[in-house]
Order: C-alpha cells, then sequence, then structure tokens
C-alpha cells in the first residue's frame, strides 16, 4: 500500500476510479495508507480528479493539487486553476502556483505574477514572482 507521502509527492498517481470513501480518508488524514491499485492514472481523469481536490479546505491538499496540475501543460483546466491558485489565501499554494505556472509558461499568468510581486503579504511569494 502507498503510504500518505507517497501522494504527497506524487498526486498525480491517483486513479479516478478509485477515489472512493477510502481515499478521502486517506486525503484527510484519518488513515495513513491509500489503497491499493491506486498508483496510476491517465491524463485527463488526473486532472479531473485534482481540480475536485482543490475544493478542499486543507491548504496541504490543494498545494499537492497544484503541484500534481504542474504535470499537464497546455491543460486549460489545469491553467485555471493554477491562476487561480494563485490568489490562494495560504501562500505556500500561491508558490506552488508560481512554480507551476514557470514550468508550464503560461503567458496569461504575467498580471497575476505582477500583482504577486508587488503585493503579496508574503516576502517569500514577491521574490519568487518577480523572476517568472
Amino acid at each position: 500500500m502507498a503510504k500518505k507521502q507517497d501522494l504527497e509527492r506524487h498526486p498525480e498517481q491517483l486513479k479516478a476510479e478509485d477515489l472512493s470513501d477510502e481515499v478521502r480518508e486517506f486525503l484527510e488524514g484519518e488513515t495513513d495508507e491509500l489503497p491499493e491499485g491506486t498508483e496510476e492514472i491517465t491524463k485527463e481523469e488526473a486532472v479531473e480528479v485534482l481540480v475536485n481536490l482543490y475544493e478542499d479546505t486543507d491548504p496541504k491538499i490543494r498545494e499537492y493539487v497544484i503541484r500534481g496540475l504542474k504535470n499537464y501543460k497546455d491543460n486549460e483546466v489545469a491553467e485555471k486553476i493554477m491562476l487561480q491558485a494563485t490568489r490562494d489565501n495560504h501562500y505556500k499554494v500561491r508558490l506552488e502556483a508560481i512554480e507551476a505556472i514557470k514550468v508550464n509558461e503560461i503567458k496569461s499568468a504575467v498580471p497575476y505574477l505582477i500583482y504577486r510581486a508587488k503585493n503579496d503579504p508574503e516576502n517569500v511569494v514577491k521574490k519568487s514572482a518577480w523572476p517568472v
């Protein structure tokens, strides 16, 4: 069985059809083991699962979602969530969004990055946004 730490490092390795109550319990920290058979996922399934998980109230989950979406270049839905994440209320999610935007070279993110570079309350976010 996969451990929670494995999913935290590789959130794209979750099968959509296995997003059951057991998986939800795993993601919410009620159990430390992910059910068997959740090691692979197709790209389309992954984006759908990750987008749904982005609505979670736990900022760690949202951070991992952005980390997973970073692997889906030229996917409009993934890009939309990355842009939305630049406005997240948790700074680590914003940092992950900036990195994802950089990796995917999302040109439409320029206004968001300029705003973050000038106005973000966290200096680490400001410093990350400038070079991107």
